[in-house]
């Protein structure tokens, strides 16, 4: 299903109004009904938001009404969430809402309590002059949909509007200023004026891991961001929370377990107890997969290029944004010294309680054993990036830094910043070298508009197409295929991600600079061994029965289109 949310301002007696339009499914009268009472909804459980309080809260922040408008064929609802009772000095919340049927033009209420909170809600709803609830209800064009009207936008304590419009760029704006009105207060420092937090488009861009809906900001479509998709030097890690489990016995056992059915495989013997015995195998196998994805989450490490101060570390949960640019960790205290490293992860589930969402879906609680070893990984991280790492990259420019000098300042300055370690040093326009290089390291990326998943290609073939079979004979993911590769695929002209260290606060393998001048030394296979592994690769199928079956990849496959290998994507 896609979601168009429509946001307008209409004239309100001078005021202005919040509308998002929703061309969906709609809602009937019982599930309608259920927006009123605080914590329940029908929202599944890996679901954002099961408690129901985004739209009254929410709304009650910028408004002092909130009219949620909902249709289903000729069956509408409407629900008015108002303070109205505030002039009669009763605080407290009326939630009028009715049912109606369309014959026409015309609501016809189905009962009498219909028609009062009808007349209600017509004397409280945010109506602009002249406007009726039909006016409203026919912006819902399909036979299906649901539209909230929020208004009038209050003004804060200075006068300003809660939220001011620019025209040029078709985007709402949250002025950063300290509301005597608010209870919230915002941070004091520079990263108050980032974009994403004062713009509600640039919010929006990064809202979701991978988008499932369209959203038109102003009558402007929203383009989503994949999140590191200009990230230079990505690795992957897998990060356990949890004391109770030891990592290393656990992948022992998974190594033991790789190992066992692979010799019980390779066995040129019949027999049952060989069946049984891979059975077996696999299914401890299996269960201690079950138990490593339990207690882990994966990140995924980078760093930012194209606005380096946007970094930190960017938290998801369910694929939805709750934490943008985290820095509650000793490893940020000097902001300076950290440009550019950034980390995402995406919760999935609440991990048996370790992790838990706040009330707002705004902050994530973590395990403090958790915080360190994110916090010993991101040192790790810096200390390879700022060696081997860099001097890496800077071989795909043709550059070489000697011993004794700092490869960052060559790196950064490659990027548009002439000060390497300045935090307010503003990005030159990059020049055509400096695409080229990068879209080498990072490709490009974009959303398929029939799937809804992510797909990579190199820049050279970006396209203004935006569907699967631009990249050639591929078909789209079906549906039950999303959840393999929602987040990030195969970045096939990527360094691959490390494997498992003995210790999960290890960064990724260092490679060694020399490394990559040493020449390469081909494998050569003399006839006489290529012949004797046919034979034994016939022997073996001959001997093996039908019911033991070996899950071998398709060798026909485009490695380009295998699924990414980070763990959360």
């Amino acid at each position: 299903m896609f979601i168009d949310s429509v946001i307008t301002l209409d004239n309100l007696a001078g005021k202005t109004r919040l509308e998002l339009l929703d061309d969906g499914a709609g809602m009937d009268n019982v599930q309608a009904r259920i927006i009123a009472q605080i914590g329940r909804t029908n929202k599944k459980s890996p679901q954002i938001g099961r408690n129901g309080n985004g739209i009254i809260t929410g709304g009650m922040y910028f408004a002092s009404e909130v009219l949620v408008l909902t249709k289903i064929g000729l069956s509408l609802t409407a629900i008015l969430i108002s303070r109205f009772l505030q002039l009669q000095n009763e605080y407290e919340m009326c939630i009028p809402f009715f049912s109606a049927l369309l014959d026409g033009d015309m609501l016809v209420c189905c009962s009498v309590e219909d028609q009062h909170n009808f007349k209600t809600i017509k004397e409280f709803a945010p109506l602009a002059i002249g406007e009726s609830l039909q006016d409203l209800f026919k912006k819902i064009k399909g036979n299906t949909g649901t539209l909230v009207v929020i208004g009038p936008l209050r003004e804060t304590g200075l006068g300003k509007m809660i939220l001011e419009v620019k025209i040029e760029t078709n985007d709402l704006i949250i002025p950063v200023v300290n509301d005597p009105l608010d209870d919230i207060e915002d941070d004091d420092d520079e990263d108050s004026f980032l974009p994403h937090r004062t713009s509600l488009r640039k919010f929006l861009e990064k809202f979701y891991l991978t988008p499932k809906m369209n959203i038109n900001l102003l009558g402007e479509k929203v383009n989503a961001v994949k999140i590191g998709g200009k990230w230079v030097g990505k690795r992957y890690e897998d990060v356990m929370f949890s004391s109770n489990l030891d990592f290393l016995v656990v992948r022992d056992l998974v190594i033991g377990l790789e190992n066992n059915i692979a010799n019980l495989h390779g066995r040129m013997r019949d027999g049952e107890e060989t069946s049984n015995a891979i059975r077996e195998a696999s299914s401890n196998f299996r269960g201690l997969e079950k138990l490593w994805k339990r207690f882990t989450v994966s990140v995924t490490l980078g760093l930012e290029v194209d606005n380096r101060r946007d970094n930190g570390i960017h938290i998801y949960y369910e694929g939805r944004l709750i934490t943008w640019g985290w820095k509650n960790l000793r490893f940020f205290e000097t902001a300076h010294k950290k440009l550019g490293i950034s980390m995402f992860l995406n919760v999935i589930g609440e991990k048996d309680g370790y992790f838990s969402l706040s009330l707002n879906k705004t902050e994530l609680r973590m395990p403090e054993l958790f915080k360190r070893r994110l916090n010993t990984i991101l040192y790790k991280y810096e200390e390879y990036m700022n060696t081997d790492g860099m001097l890496l990259h800077l071989q795909k420019w043709n550059q070489f830094v000697a011993e004794d000098s700092n490869p960052c300042k060559k790196f950064w300055n490659n990027y548009g910043y002439p000060n390497f370690d300045n935090e307010s040093c503003q990005r030159k326009e990059w020049t055509r070298k400096t695409h080229r290089i990068l879209g080498r390291e990072c490709g490009y990326w974009f959303l398929c508009q029939s799937c809804r998943s992510w797909r990579h290609t190199p820049i050279s073939q970006q396209r203004d197409s935006r569907q699967c079979t631009d990249l050639g004979n591929r078909v789209c993911l079906k549906e039950n295929d999303r959840d393999a590769t929602m987040f990030v695929e195969c970045l096939s002209i990527m360094t691959p991600a490390p494997s498992i260290q003995p210790q999960m606060v290890v960064a990724p393998r260092v490679v060694s600079s020399q490394a990559i001048n040493q020449p390469k030394v081909e494998k050569r296979v003399h006839r006489e061994e290529e012949e004797e592994k046919v034979v034994l690769s016939k022997t073996r199928r001959m001997q093996t029965r039908s019911s033991v079956r070996r899950d071998q990849p398709d060798m026909d496959e485009n490695p380009n289109e295998r699924p990414g290998t980070s763990g959360s994507h």
